[in-house]
């Protein structure tokens, strides 16, 4: 039987472990982003961002990570990759909310589908 001590330790490793790939997600999606995507179409870089943080979010097991990582996409769009275009980026807010919403909620859906493997 596992005490206590050690749920939490892997509960803890795997929070950490998904926030870092998310970081690294965005961090590397963010540059590729730059140098791909012209600085006046906002709408795409948003579209770009937004189907990664969806991805990782269907990936990831632990609920915190995926807002870690929502607020990251946020804060890197509406600084970084949004600021160049003249138009206000933290109106996308919206889209890569509902892409880590869709993320979580199709996880949640292949997890709870009969004869699953999907963990």
């Amino acid at each position: 039987m596992r005490s206590t001590w050690e749920t939490t330790t892997e509960a803890g490793a795997a929070l950490i472990r998904e926030t870092m790939a998310g970081a690294t997600g965005l961090t590397l999606v963010s540059f590729a982003e730059i140098v791909v995507v012209s600085p006046g179409r906002p709408a795409g870089r948003a579209v770009v961002l937004a189907i990664v943080v969806g991805l990782l979010s269907a990936l990831f097991t632990r609920w915190q990570a995926r807002v870690a990582m929502c607020l990251m996409a946020v804060v890197v769009f509406g600084a970084v990759l949004g600021r160049e275009s003249g138009v206000d980026p933290w109106s996308y807010t919206p889209v890569i909310v509902f892409a880590v919403a869709l993320g979580a909620g199709y996880r949640s859906l292949a997890h709870a589908a009969p004869g699953s493997n999907y963990r």
